[in-house]
């Protein structure tokens, strides 16, 4: 049981975004229902799910509303890391969302929300009026986009649910940007400094198709007592995985670390940024998005060499293989549906 516990951690860590569940789902047959097994299993998934900063549902929110809003299970935001159960039956996690001002409890196996409790701020702090500045640059309007039918069709009952989830059910590209301060989570925090973060991710998820995309980035900046006019830097990273099995077994995996962004400009002083959190809100959404769009762009130039340059360079002359192989075919089963994960379904350019 030990090894294939080991295996089967091995094997998800390495899965594509949102593939896992399958995996999972099957395995299960194999473990029985004790504590430690059924833990191990919420363990796999909910570490899966902070490694891409998942999106997850939430429905009933308003009971007298029938609404679907999204938000993000990311590392930063478990509120504990304690069984959140009254019963030892099962493995859940708290999670923070600070713009609907609730802490939801997720059993991460199925992707669903089994709790909310919301929490009302009584911090009025100059950290609280940049973050919440922030949450009014970056809000999503797909944060409210929903369809008032289920998830699952009455064609996909009596199947398995994992392979019926589809989340182009919802209007897509789905979205959200988090942004947690240091006062809500003292956690974030690396060297006791005032901190702001902000998680954004995007996911074009299509488990039918065998076709999934999930970007998310990760910008922190922390208030510091030193005093340098030329500078006030966000750091960021930016990590992207897209899989296709539709022709073939594709996969591409981006990852750019150490991202510096300088707010500080000829316009704008650091005096005046961090004096105005609605100046400072204004210009760091508008650097970190113009950062995420040159890299979307730089990633999609790549994809367009790769399909005329290196493709290209694999062709051997007759009559080496007297069958002529359709390279184009080939490249456009690679590029065609990674492109149209990263440039069309996960555009975060707002």
């Amino acid at each position: 049981m030990e090894n294939l516990d080991h295996s089967l951690g091995k094997i998800c860590n390495y899965s594509a975004p949102g593939t896992v569940f399958g995996t999972l789902d099957i395995c299960s047959n194999f473990f029985g229902n004790s504590e430690k097994e059924q833990g191990l299993i919420e363990e796999i998934a909910v570490n899966h799910l902070e490694k891409f900063s998942m999106l997850v549902p939430i429905k009933n929110l308003d009971q007298n509303m029938d609404l679907t809003f999204w938000s993000v299970v990311s590392k930063y935001g478990r509120v504990n890391d304690e069984n959140c159960s009254e019963t030892q039956e099962e493995k859940l996690f708290k999670y923070m969302d600070p713009f609907l001002g609730i802490n939801f409890v997720l059993k991460a196996s199925i992707l669903e929300i089994v709790d909310i409790e919301k929490f009302s701020e009584f911090k009025h702090s100059k950290l609280s009026l940049f973050r919440k500045e922030l949450e009014n640059r970056f809000l999503d309007k797909h944060l409210l986009y929903f369809k008032n039918n289920e998830i699952f069709s009455n064609e996909s009952q009596g199947h398995d649910n994992f392979e019926c989830l589809d989340l182009t059910d919802f209007n897509t590209p789905i979205r959200r940007t988090i942004i947690y301060d240091s006062e809500l989570l003292p956690k974030i925090s690396m060297n006791n400094n005032e901190t702001l973060l902000v998680i954004r991710s995007s996911a074009s998820l299509k488990l039918p198709s065998k076709k999934t995309g999930v970007w998310n980035s990760e910008w922190r900046f922390e208030f510091t007592d030193e005093k340098k006019s030329e500078e006030l830097i966000w750091k960021g990273k930016v990590h992207l995985h897209c899989y296709s099995s539709e022709d073939g077994n594709s996969h591409l995996v981006h990852a750019k670390d150490d991202i510096r962004i300088n707010i500080v400009s000829k316009n704008h002083s650091q005096d005046q940024l961090i004096n105005s959190p609605l100046l400072f809100s204004k210009e760091s959404s508008e650097s970190i998005s113009s950062c995420e769009r040159r890299i979307q762009q730089e990633l999609n130039e790549q994809l367009i060499e790769f399909k005329d340059d290196r493709i290209k360079k694999l062709r051997r002359l007759m009559p080496i293989n007297p069958v002529k192989f359709n390279w184009e075919e080939f490249c456009t089963s690679i590029q065609e549906p990674l492109n149209e994960t990263i440039i069309k379904s996960i555009n975060l350019g707002s």
